[in-house]
């Protein structure tokens, strides 16, 4: 073989197995690091619920809408929407 064949056949050799490394080293990373279930407060398909400690006493929160039209101004609740 000549010197010219070995180097072709190693280029050849190289690429796929440099390739096969940087792949089994990103998996190796990812099944370490990156966690296969989501165990925190915040993981999709969890309720959060508002910690007691937050609500200042007995206030209670309600929507309002308010719509202008013709230059006349109205406010209005979700029990009371206009036509």
């Amino acid at each position: 073989m000549t010197n010219k064949q070995v180097n072709r056949n190693r280029r050849w050799l190289v690429v796929p197995a440099a390739a096969a490394v940087l792949l089994a080293g990103f998996l190796v990373y990812s099944w370490l690091n990156i966690p296969m279930v989501d165990f925190t407060a915040f993981a999709p398909g969890s309720e959060l619920l508002v910690s007691q400690d937050d609500v200042e006493g007995d206030e209670e929160y309600s929507s309002v809408f308010v719509y202008e039209k013709n230059g006349q101004r109205g406010v209005f609740t979700l029990n009371r929407l206009p036509d």
